[in-house]
């Protein structure tokens, strides 16, 4: 296959998609998901053109970076809950529990890094000084981590016990 005809493909595969989700009455859910999913490609492509630190231009390539970057991140976390409430997603209100500990966290996590970039100047140096500073951003990061991998692992969870159950419903409806 051809890459021509591989694009063909993943362009029908997308169509299909949305087909099929706009049925299901996914429609905003899907067409979000694409957005998040293109402006998730283009992130490492800005980087690979960015200019160096000391170049003149640098600040409207930081912008643009942070803006693509912090659009998507938003934008993905606003299709979790749009998915999560889809009635094709058989979740209860868990996974809704789940998603707000998520954000309100992610919030925290965004106070706290301003908060630390503030008091320590945006650009923090390796130097004993600032050992504390690097101790304590190290530590918003690392809460970070373990707040997005646990809401990862519930959802995923809640969402295999949910499939599980739809099955079973489905399959008792049949031998009725």
């Amino acid at each position: 296959m051809d890459c021509l005809q591989e694009r063909r493909t993943l362009f029908a595969q997308i169509g299909n998609r949305i087909a099929v989700n706009k049925k299901r009455g996914a429609g905003a859910h899907a067409y979000i998901g694409i957005v998040v999913f293109v402006l998730s490609v283009i992130q490492p492509f800005m980087a690979l053109v960015r200019p160096n630190p000391g170049a003149e231009r640098r600040y409207i390539f930081n912008w643009a970076h942070r803006g693509v970057g912090l659009t998507c991140f938003l934008m993905a976390v606003v299709n979790v809950f749009l998915g999560i409430r889809l009635s094709g997603a058989n979740l209860d209100d868990t996974s809704l529990y789940i998603m707000i500990v998520y954000a309100v966290g992610v919030a925290v996590v965004i106070v706290l890094s301003e908060y630390l970039s503030l008091k320590t100047g945006d650009k923090a140096t390796y130097t004993a000084a600032n050992k504390d500073s690097i101790v304590s951003r190290m530590l918003v990061f690392g809460f970070l981590v373990v707040l997005a991998f646990s809401a990862v692992v519930a959802l995923v969870v809640l969402i295999a016990i949910a499939g599980n159950g739809s099955h079973h419903d489905h399959d008792n409806h049949h031998h009725h």
